[in-house]
């Protein structure tokens, strides 16, 4: 690090796979105008007994996949730090209390961490918008804590051992974005989540759930998206049609051509996103005939001409938006052949 100091302009340094020491992270404190550090698959050396490091300007910091990463946290100070990312560093719970200091953060990841989440009561109090904590111990006593916490916009809880009962214990939280994919939600935790507030976007992809959870919680929360997969499409989640004041769209993720046939009973939805799913002449027919949908996003799906041929007929689609693999494939001239209020978007393509 000979010389750092002399590089005052410096605003965003990367220094990954090092071992840095006290001496390192004091000559980067001098660097005036710094502002994103990332320090990802390091080790930090710093002695309990150093004194505190002041980082002026630093607003944002990824310490991913590095060791020790809790004493780095817990010497520094950084009074405009707005994003915080820690994930992979095996954190535990008794070390959230360093991230606390934080007065202004606004966005953090702890994904991949060990933590059981009965300290992050002690976040509450932080101005915190987007928290991911995916792949982590997450517990539902642990999912408790978030009953105090006030402007959390995002919260991205994949792949964690909870069954959503804790739910129960926050009747008062509002969080617009939630993604609970590849979570095994039990009876209580859809029952519990169904009575939250605030719920706009919610991510169900990879989602273990009991018979009818999609209409309740379609029936009860305030959405506008819905992120499902195929295997949520069948009559035990959608015994008969689900109506829904606010629902506009949904995303249906490795689908069969029989299952989409389930998309229909969503009643109020204007837009389908569909991403890995296998879409034929029969699925493209079903979705044609659909007499509410507007929209139609196509990603990395399995998709003939034959089957873009027959989307074109539909009376009331006005967009639709290919994307992903294949679609190079697809015949082109079949946008200059669609009715002429259909938009059909060729997304990464040039030449249209």
């Amino acid at each position: 690090m000979a010389g750092m100091q002399s590089l005052k302009a410096l605003e965003e340094l990367f220094l990954n796979d090092v071992t840095l020491g006290t001496k390192t992270f004091q000559s980067l404190a001098t660097l005036p105008n710094l502002k994103k550090l990332h320090l990802n698959d390091t080790t930090v050396q710093i002695d309990a007994s150093t004194e505190v490091i002041r980082f002026e300007k630093l607003g944002s910091l990824s310490l991913n996949n590095t060791t020790s990463a809790n004493r780095f946290v817990g010497r520094i100070e950084a009074p405009q730090l707005i994003q915080l990312s820690l994930v992979s560093c095996n954190m535990y719970d008794d070390d959230i209390a360093f991230i606390s200091r934080f007065s202004e953060l606004r966005q953090l990841d702890l994904s991949e961490n060990p933590i059981q989440g009965e300290t992050l009561i002690e976040l509450s109090a932080l101005p915190i918008q987007t928290l991911m904590m995916q792949n982590t111990a997450l517990t539902d006593r642990g999912l408790s804590g978030f009953s105090n916490w006030k402007g959390l916009f995002s919260l991205y809880l994949t792949a964690s051992p909870f069954d959503g009962s804790g739910f129960g214990e926050c009747p008062n939280l509002s969080i617009q974005n939630l993604n609970l994919g590849q979570i095994n939600l039990s009876e209580e935790g859809v029952n519990a989540l169904s009575k939250t507030h605030g719920t706009e976007w919610l991510i169900l992809v990879g989602a273990g759930l009991p018979s009818g959870s999609i209409q309740r919680l379609v029936s009860h929360l305030p959405l506008k998206h819905l992120a499902i997969d195929g295997a949520h499409l069948t009559t035990e989640q959608l015994p008969t049609s689900v109506s829904s004041e606010t629902l506009r769209g949904i995303s249906i993720h490795d689908a069969m051509p029989k299952q989409l046939q389930y998309v229909d009973r969503f009643e109020s939805i204007e837009g389908v996103t569909l991403v890995e799913c296998r879409l034929t002449t029969e699925a493209a027919k079903t979705l044609a005939q659909s007499s509410r949908l507007k929209r139609l996003a196509i990603r990395d799906c399995t998709l003939s001409n034959e089957a873009l041929q027959i989307l074109t007929t539909s009376e009331t689609l006005q967009n639709i938006s290919l994307q992903g693999r294949g679609i190079d494939q697809l015949d082109q001239e079949i946008v200059h052949e669609a009715r002429p209020v259909l938009e059909i978007e060729f997304q990464g393509l040039g030449g249209l």
